[in-house]
């Protein structure tokens, strides 16, 4: 579950970068 919300936040940090 912990490496699961690491990738989301991980993504939306991305989405937000890009």
């Amino acid at each position: 579950a912990v490496q699961e919300c690491r990738n989301a936040e991980e993504k939306a940090k991305k989405a937000i970068t890009d």
